[in-house]
């Protein structure tokens, strides 16, 4: 086809190291990020050899407040090679920026009874006691959150 290109995708591995500044950034994602943290406000701490921008889940350009499941979208290779790293908003298991609503403890019982379990970034925010298992412990949080009786961390 004249005129297109032929872009790649990357891996952690190979994309040009990114430097989170004030934000954690793993392998599995970028995290640190209190909730209603905006793109701009993210972007201006992240350092990277390559272009840096925010992506939605569908690779649109992201301007509401940052959520689990948005990325970090790395391009670099003349623009025709791209890296994304997930956004983890821990407590945010629906992808809606929100922390702690009804919404993200449905999502939370309907994982923990094998309904619709929950994967990638989504699973990961939903460790909300870091301590590397998503169970009963994590939606007693939550509630507790949703509540005003507990707090939920966003440092992991």
């Amino acid at each position: 086809y004249v005129g297109t290109s032929l872009d790649t995708v990357g891996t952690y591995e190979t994309a040009p190291e990114l430097d989170g500044g004030d934000y954690k950034v793993r392998s599995w994602g970028v995290s640190d990020i209190k909730p209603g943290t905006k793109a701009e406000e993210l972007l201006k701490e992240l350092e990277s050899e390559g272009t840096l921008s925010v992506v939605d889940d569908e690779g649109g350009e992201k301007t509401m407040p940052l959520a689990t499941g948005d990325f970090v979208r790395t391009t670099y290779g003349e623009g025709h090679n791209f890296f994304d790293l997930p956004i983890v908003i821990f407590g945010d298991l629906d992808g809606d920026s929100e922390v702690g609503t009804k919404e993200d403890i449905l999502t939370l019982q309907e994982h923990l009874l094998r309904i619709q379990l929950i994967s990638g970034p989504y699973l990961k925010a939903a460790d909300v006691n870091h301590d590397g298992a998503v169970d009963l412990e994590d939606m007693i949080k939550i509630i507790r959150y949703s509540q005003g009786d507990e707090k939920i961390s966003q440092e992991d």
